[in-house]
């Protein structure tokens, strides 16, 4: 148990006091010094002995509680509500060696992880303005707009983007124009998205956002597990009711808060992150443990059409020959199809096709450091026997791709399209492109049938 003291000679007095109490066990106590402790004081200048002072007042609080209490709080907000996180931030929660502010940082930035290069820098100024006393009674969402229009403007936010969601916030803010649902779906910078819904909910709080997902269309998941985290780091832990209510949770938030007050690593809970499939549906669910306890569980859903080209192609695989194998990767949603030599995978591309890749180095050697003209030709030329783009060609290696539309996808149309760009790749590999002439004679392994053509 730590307890707090203002003073040296305040606690050498509780520790003398105390251990003439009956039947108090003080071996687990322990005593640390906080200049930064305050207490309610009464007008008349006496500290206010009488009153319990309401927690969630900012003044009561000391300044390692409150750190400690908005990074728990900012943890168990997306922990307790159920959304739908990347397998990497449980990961990254998993494997936490303490609850502060640098690891918020680091979950906030993988969730906006190719996103803007400066985020962190972002995410630290938007923490540190949250946390700020002068909001901690709430807040007008313009004058907190103009606040923090002026410092993003210093932190990593390019001036058009900035400019743009200005002009965006004040129009929604001011009753000028309705909210774009479109503007709260996952997309580009989800930190000025994730302010935006910030913004418009007051009195803001972990429940309040959580509110937005009865309203539909709902905001994107990762723009909702942004503003849970800074609702979380906002309201802090002890102000949060639903996170009380899962009682594994619970007890991790207020391990977590007490190894974070007390700055003592063997206080931490102990984590660990387990993985299961659900058969040949390829969903996989991932749980965050602590002591064995569920504290949180994510789940990964495969493309509907992803997974319908996957059970297709599992049985042009099989027809094929024993050396092609097929295997799905959940964490990235591709297809794999690896044969002896060579790896085909597939990707949802959009509404409209899967897109069957594959690259190739050139195995020459010598000085050479860019494809020759006729090199060049004959890879182009060896690609569109099978209906193949080039993709790139970065010398030494290209890539490949060819695209399967997902209306006529069936087993006819996978064949052509797997055995087409199989064969460009054996053709590939056989001529080698040191010395041949343009363009060359085709070597054809496979004779892919063209797709039966159906309708009037």
């Amino acid at each position: 148990i730590r307890v707090l003291f203002k003073t040296d000679t305040a606690r050498e007095d509780f520790k003398r006091r105390n251990s003439v109490i009956p039947g108090l066990a003080t071996s687990h106590f322990e005593y640390t010094i906080d200049a930064d402790l305050q207490f309610h004081i009464r007008e008349g200048g006496e500290e206010d002995q009488t009153d319990s002072p309401d927690e969630s007042d900012v003044s009561f609080r000391s300044s390692a509680f409150d750190k400690s209490n908005r990074s728990v709080g900012s943890l168990a907000a997306i922990l307790a509500s159920g959304t739908r996180l990347p397998r990497s931030v449980l990961d990254i929660i998993s494997q936490m060696s303490g609850c502060n502010q640098k690891l918020i940082l680091e979950c906030l930035q993988d969730l906006c992880e190719n996103q803007n290069k400066d985020f962190s820098e972002s995410f630290e100024f938007v923490l540190d303005t949250l946390s700020d006393k002068r909001w901690s009674d709430g807040f007008d969402p313009i004058v907190m707009l103009d606040y923090l229009t002026e410092g993003l403007d210093t932190h990593g936010i390019s001036p058009a983007s900035l400019a743009t969601w200005t002009k965006t916030c004040r129009n929604v803010l001011e009753n000028q124009s309705e909210a774009d649902p479109e503007l709260l779906k996952d997309g580009k910078n989800y930190l000025l998205r994730s302010l935006l819904l910030i913004l418009r909910t007051t009195p803001l709080s972990v429940d309040s956002i959580e509110d937005w997902n009865t309203i539909q269309p709902s905001p994107g998941p990762g723009v909702m597990a942004c503003s849970l985290m800074l609702a979380g780091w906002y309201q802090g832990f002890a102000q949060q009711g639903k996170a009380k209510k899962d009682q594994a949770l619970y007890r991790f938030a207020s391990k977590a808060l007490a190894a974070s007050i007390g700055e003592n690593p063997s206080l931490n809970p102990k984590l660990d992150l387990i993985s299961a499939d659900e058969g040949e549906t390829g969903v996989r669910t991932y749980t965050l443990r602590e002591s064995e306890e569920a504290i949180a569980t994510t789940s990964i859903y495969p493309n509907p059409s992803l997974m319908e080209a996957l059970f297709a192609t599992k049985k042009v695989a099989l027809e094929m020959g024993s050396d092609f194998t097929v295997k799905l990767d959940i964490e990235n949603s591709v297809i794999l199809v690896h044969s002896a030599k060579q790896t085909v995978w597939a990707t949802y591309e959009d509404n409209y096709t899967i897109r069957w890749n594959a690259s190739w180095t050139w195995p020459g050697k010598g000085k050479l450091r860019t494809w020759k003209p006729d090199q060049y030709k004959a890879i182009a030329w060896h690609a569109s026997q099978s209906s193949c783009c080039l993709y790139t060609t970065v010398f030494p290696k290209c890539r490949l791709h060819t695209d399967q539309l997902i209306a006529t996808m069936d087993h006819a149309e996978i064949e052509f399209q797997l055995k087409g760009i199989f064969n460009t790749l054996e053709r590939l590999e056989n001529y080698g492109l040191e010395d041949i002439s343009y363009p060359p004679q085709p070597l054809r392994l496979y004779e892919p049938e063209p797709p039966i053509q159906t309708g009037n």
